[in-house]
C-alpha cells in the first residue's frame, strides 16, 4: 500500500487545487471535484486516482484557484506564478511542486506547461460513460416527446404516423370539454376578423357574460389564443386541432426545459433522472393531448423559475434578466389569474434573506415587477382600455361563483391538492414529502422547490370553487426535483450499489407513473382532473357520481 502522507505545505497546495488525499482503504477510483463549472476534463495519476475538473483550466489562467486560505495569495499571483506552483500527482498519489525535482516523478502530470496549456485526454472508460449518459438522456427525451405527440398524428384516418399507432397511448376521451370549445371559438373569431378585432371580442364577451348564469373563460388569455391562431394560419389546421398542437409542442418544450434546468444545477445524474420522471408525468402527458391552457402556462412559469435561479447565481447578467422578465410577461398574457405563480416567485426572493439561494440585486427586483406590469399594459392595449379589462376580469370572477360545475367540483379542504396528487402520482408525492425531512441549509435547490410550491399552494388552496389538479401542473417539476433528490438520498445508504440502485428505483417510479397515465386517461375517458373522475378511473368509486364539464 503506498504511503499517502504529505507535509503541511503539500496539503495546502492540494487544497488549493481542489484535490484531497486518498484515505486508507478508500477505493482507488474515487471522485474529487471543485465547485467550478464543468469542462469534462479529468485529472488523474497512474494509480487510477482521478478528479473531475469543472473549470480548472480557465481558473488557472485567470489566477482563481479555489481554497479560502490561499485565495488572496493566488489571486495576487501572475499566470506564470500560478503555473509554476501547479502540482503533480505521483504513482502513490504524493505531490511534488513544479519547482521541485521532476526526475523521480513517474506518474502523469496534472498540467503540462506548453504553449497551449492543455490537459491530458479523458480516460477511455470515463469517455464511454459520458457517451452512454448522453445517449440515455437523448433516448429519454425522445420517448417523452413521442408520448406528447398529438393523437391525431397516429389514430386519425390517413394519419402520417399511423404505422406507430400501436406504440402511442390513445386517450379514451374523444369529445373534449367546454373549455376547449371556448378557446376554439376565440381562434375562429380572430381568424375571421383579424387580430385587430380583439377589442371587439372582449366587448362581445362582456355583453354575453352579463346574461349568463355561469362563468365563461375570458379572452384575456391572449397568448394561448394567439399561438393557436398563428398555427391555424400557417398550417391550415382546424382551430381546435391547432390549439392541441400548441399544447403538445409546449409540453415538449417543458420537458426539454426541465432537463436543461436540472443539468444546470451541477449535480451528476440529475438531468437524466428529472427528465425521466417528467417524461412520463401523468398530468404532463394529459395536458399535451388536449387543447387546454394549463400545460402552456406551465412552460412560462418554469421558464421564469429557471431564469430566476440563474439570476440568483450570476448577478446582473442581462440575458438572464431579460429572459426572466419576458417569462413573467408571458405568464400574465397567458392567464389573467397568474398572480398565484407570481406570489411563489416573490416568496423565493423574500426567503433568500434566510436561505441564501444567491444574490438578489436591485435589477432583479425591478425585473420581477416590470415583467408582469408590461403584461398588464399589453392586455390593456389589447382590450381597448383599462375599463374594459377590469370589467372583463370582474365578470369572469364573479360569475364563477354561479357556475354549477365549479360549485360541484372545485371546492374542498386545504389538503385537496394533496389527495389528488396522491391519486395521480403517489410515489412522486411520497418521495417529495420524504425529502422535506432531509432538508439542510446546504440543499439550496430543494429549498427553492419547497418555497415555491408552498407559497403558491397557500394561495391556490384558498380559492373558492377554483381548485382543479390541472392548475397544479406548475408543481410537476419542483415535485420531481424533490422526488429524485430523495431517491439519491436512499441510494446513498448502499454505496457499493449506489448507481445501480438509483437507476432501478428511478425506473420503478417511472413505470408506476406511466401506468397511472394509462389507467387514468387511456383505460378511462378522463378529461377533467377532478377528484370524482380520478376515483372512478382508479376504481375507488364504482357508483355514478360523475359530473360533466
Amino acid at each position: 500500500m503506498p504511503d499517502h502522507g504529505v507535509g503541511r505545505q503539500v496539503a495546502l497546495k492540494r487544497f488549493a487545487v481542489g484535490v484531497q488525499p486518498r484515505k486508507k482503504n478508500q477505493p482507488a477510483k474515487s471522485r474529487y471535484g471543485c465547485n467550478r463549472q464543468r469542462c469534462s476534463q479529468l485529472i488523474f495519476c497512474s494509480n487510477g486516482c482521478y478528479t473531475s475538473c469543472f473549470s480548472l483550466q480557465v481558473d488557472i489562467i485567470a489566477g482563481k484557484i479555489g481554497g479560502e486560505n490561499l485565495r488572496g495569495e493566488v489571486h495576487s499571483a501572475s499566470r506564470q506564478q500560478v503555473l509554476d506552483r501547479m502540482v503533480y500527482v505521483s504513482d502513490n498519489c504524493g505531490m511534488k511542486t513544479a519547482t521541485g525535482s521532476d526526475s523521480a516523478h513517474t506518474g502523469r502530470k496534472l498540467w503540462e506547461q506548453s504553449d497551449t496549456y492543455t490537459f491530458k485526454r479523458m480516460p477511455p472508460l470515463e469517455s464511454l460513460r459520458s457517451k452512454l449518459y448522453l445517449a440515455a438522456l437523448a433516448i429519454t427525451l425522445a420517448i417523452g416527446i413521442f408520448l406528447r405527440l398529438p393523437p391525431g398524428l397516429f389514430h386519425a384516418k390517413e394519419a402520417p404516423l399511423r404505422v406507430l399507432a400501436a406504440l402511442h397511448p390513445k386517450p379514451q376521451d374523444k369529445t373534449g370539454g367546454y373549455d376547449e370549445r371556448v378557446y376554439e371559438s376565440y381562434v375562429n373569431i380572430i381568424s375571421n376578423r383579424g387580430i385587430t378585432a380583439y377589442p371587439d371580442l372582449l366587448d362581445s364577451y362582456i355583453e354575453k357574460q352579463k346574461t349568463m348564469s355561469g362563468s365563461m373563460l375570458p379572452p384575456l388569455r391572449f397568448l394561448y389564443i394567439f399561438f393557436g391562431y398563428v398555427w391555424h394560419s400557417l398550417f391550415g389546421t382546424p382551430s381546435r386541432a391547432a390549439l392541441g398542437y400548441v399544447s403538445s409542442a409546449f409540453s415538449m418544450l417543458t420537458l426539454l426545459l426541465s432537463a436543461l434546468f436540472a443539468g444546470r444545477v451541477g449535480r451528476p445524474g440529475y438531468a437524466l433522472g428529472v427528465a425521466a420522471l417528467m417524461a412520463v408525468a401523468p398530468t404532463q402527458l394529459h395536458m399535451s393531448q388536449h387543447a387546454l391552457i394549463d400545460g402552456f402556462f406551465t412552460f412560462w412559469v418554469l421558464l421564469a423559475l429557471w431564469a430566476l435561479w440563474e439570476n440568483l447565481q450570476a448577478k446582473d447578467r442581462w440575458p438572464w434578466l431579460i429572459l426572466y422578465s419576458c417569462a413573467l410577461t408571458a405568464m400574465v398574457l397567458t392567464k389573467e389569474n397568474s398572480f398565484f405563480a407570481w406570489i411563489g416567485i416573490v416568496a423565493l426572493l423574500v426567503s433568500n434573506h434566510w436561505i441564501k439561494f444567491g444574490l438578489v440585486s436591485r435589477n432583479l427586483i425591478i425585473a420581477t415587477i416590470l415583467g408582469p406590469a408590461l403584461g398588464v399594459v399589453i392586455l390593456v392595449w389589447l382590450s381597448g382600455g383599462l375599463g374594459t379589462l377590469i370589467a372583463t376580469y370582474q365578470l369572469s370572477v364573479s360569475k364563477n361563483y354561479e357556475l354549477e360545475y365549479a360549485i360541484l367540483s372545485g371546492d374542498g379542504p386545504w389538503h385537496r391538492y394533496l389527495i389528488d396528487l396522491l391519486l395521480v402520482s403517489p410515489l412522486v408525492l411520497i418521495l417529495a414529502l420524504g425529502a422535506l425531512f432531509n432538508l439542510t441549509r446546504e440543499k439550496k435547490l430543494e429549498w427553492f422547490c419547497v418555497v415555491f410550491v408552498a407559497a403558491s399552494y397557500l394561495i391556490m388552496c384558498n380559492i373558492k370553487y377554483g381548485m382543479n389538479l390541472r392548475y397544479a401542473n406548475i408543481w410537476d417539476l419542483p415535485l420531481r426535483f424533490l422526488a429524485f433528490s430523495q431517491l439519491v438520498k436512499i441510494s446513498s445508504f448502499i454505496p457499493r450499489w449506489h448507481s445501480i440502485s438509483l437507476i432501478a428505483m428511478t425506473a420503478l417510479v417511472c413505470g408506476v407513473e406511466f401506468r397511472q397515465y394509462i389507467v387514468l386517461a387511456v383505460n378511462y375517458p378522463l378529461y377533467e382532473l377532478v377528484t370524482p373522475g380520478l376515483m372512478h378511473a382508479l376504481k375507488i368509486l364504482k357508483f355514478s357520481t360523475e359530473i360533466s364539464p
